[in-house]
């Protein structure tokens, strides 16, 4: 669960850090050279950065040294050090370290959870990272971004800059400039979820300090289980806290069993949670406001998004339930779904994402 707040200071430290983008190899000219071209010469260098990187590369699915390769493609490549890589071997232990080598399917995943498509350059991670300046609770919006294994990265700002799934981007080492993208070097290597929605659910409800006990016997009363733990399902959550739902059936004067035991009122409720397809904060960011997320703003207006309302003050979200969601952000930077505060961001399952929210949802009813 991934969770951060900004403050102003924190937001001029990362302009300020980002404002001179500045390449690992100054004296070479790489605006020539292709992704794939670039790796090789640092991985070859007389002070190597990359050679477990491009080892990794030459042992997964060929398409990924294609993809990097290929000069018609823009992509955003995260390029771990390998000290990146020495670090992974021995908090994972070697055995399981040489285990994920020799496995070419989860090697592959790995090397396309750190790729993003087009070109996002530092300015555009600082614009969309300094949108949630000034919050005003403990937790906030990370910025999102899917990846070409389909599962996002999160950045979020840190006292010395910006990280991305908890690795750091190296200050020194944004923005090399590559024929067909850019590349970023950080100094962790970025693993992807290995837990569907569904698992995250009960492993959250059954934990010591259990958050979605409710939620799960809500998704077990409907027999949607099965569903949420579909690998191949594609969903987003908008998941309300045990706490969210206690202060809900007061203000309503039922409990717990009643709805759990009205079908009809409990479906309409969960659904209205629930949208089809992974939606992240960026997507919404990008969707409620694509001047500043133009970089990486969707070529096609997915079918979740149901565009602005009429005010053209919140975005319009597609439910399961077939009514919207409209998601807001105050002048602080507060992130809302209808009157919800959304408290944890983008955590990233296997089958979609889910966002914690502070209250429950209620559609219109008739």
């Amino acid at each position: 669960m991934r969770k951060f707040l900004m403050t102003a200071a924190a937001a001029a430290l990362v302009v300020t850090a980002f404002a001179a983008p500045i390449t690992a190899q100054d004296a070479v000219d790489t605006s020539t050279m292709t992704i794939a071209e670039i790796a090789t010469a640092l991985s070859t260098a007389d002070v190597p950065e990359f050679s477990v990187l491009m080892t990794a590369v030459g042992l997964a699915d060929p398409a990924v040294a294609a993809a990097l390769s290929d000069p018609e493609l823009q992509l955003t490549v995260f390029a771990p050090t390998d000290a990146a890589f020495n670090a992974l071997a021995e908090a994972l232990g070697e055995e399981t370290f040489a285990a994920i080598l020799a496995d070419q399917t989860a090697l592959s995943n790995i090397l396309a959870y750190h790729v993003i498509p087009g070109r996002l350059d530092s300015a555009s991670i600082v614009g969309a990272v300094t949108a949630v300046v000034g919050m005003e609770m403990g937790a906030g919006l990370t910025y999102s971004v899917e990846t070409l294994l389909g599962e996002s990265v999160d950045f979020r700002a840190t006292e010395t800059g910006v990280s991305i799934d908890g690795a750091n981007i190296v200050l020194e080492s944004v923005d090399i400039p590559a024929s067909n993208g850019l590349i970023h070097v950080i100094d962790a290597v970025l693993l992807p979820a290995q837990q569907s929605v569904g698992e995250l659910v009960v492993a959250s409800a059954s934990a010591e300090t259990p958050q979605f006990t409710v939620l799960l016997a809500a998704v077990e009363a409907l027999g949607l289980t099965e569903t949420v733990l579909d690998p191949e399902s594609d969903l987003t959550v908008f998941a309300p806290t045990d706490a969210a739902f206690a202060a809900a059936f007061e203000a309503l004067g039922v409990t717990a069993e009643d709805v759990l035991a009205d079908t009809e009122l409990l479906a309409a409720i969960v659904t209205y949670h629930i949208v089809p397809g992974s939606v992240t904060s960026g997507d919404l960011i990008a969707a409620l406001v694509p001047d500043m997320m133009s970089g990486v703003a969707d070529a096609e207006t997915p079918e979740w998004n149901g565009g602005l309302n009429e005010e053209g003050t919140g975005l319009l979200v597609n439910t399961a339930n077939g009514a919207q969601l409209t998601f807001t952000l105050n002048e602080a930077g507060v992130p809302f779904i209808d009157a919800a505060t959304i408290v944890a961001n983008d955590i990233d399952a296997t089958n979609g994402v889910i966002h914690v929210i502070d209250s429950v949802l209620l559609p219109p009813l008739e």
